[in-house]
């Protein structure tokens, strides 16, 4: 990326925005060890970005959204979305709740 003086980006398109080419490009030896953690529901390590960050949460607002249930423990299994919705709901009946 490049930027101006004032710290604004003038790299706005592929035209400005450098490519590398193959012959530009570094020589890299690639590795994989893989490694099974068995605390984990998944089995993963919780390394870098991986494509379930964002589910926790979306889940979570999604329940607030639909039914201004707030699950805190995750994850969202169905009784404690069910008791979630049992405690808005007893919270309703109640004067100012």
């Amino acid at each position: 990326m490049l930027y101006d003086d004032q710290g604004h980006s003038t790299t706005f398109d592929l035209e400005t925005y450098h490519i590398f080419r193959a012959n530009e490009m570094p020589e890299m030896e690639t590795l994989f060890v893989e490694t099974f953690e068995p605390t984990h529901p998944f089995g993963v390590k919780a390394v870098a970005e991986i494509p379930l960050d964002g589910v926790a949460p979306a889940v979570g607002n999604a329940l607030v959204d639909a039914c201004g249930a707030e699950v805190y423990k995750n994850p969202a299994t169905p009784e404690r979305v069910w008791q979630a919705l049992r405690e808005v709901k007893s919270h309703s009946k109640h004067p100012g709740g």
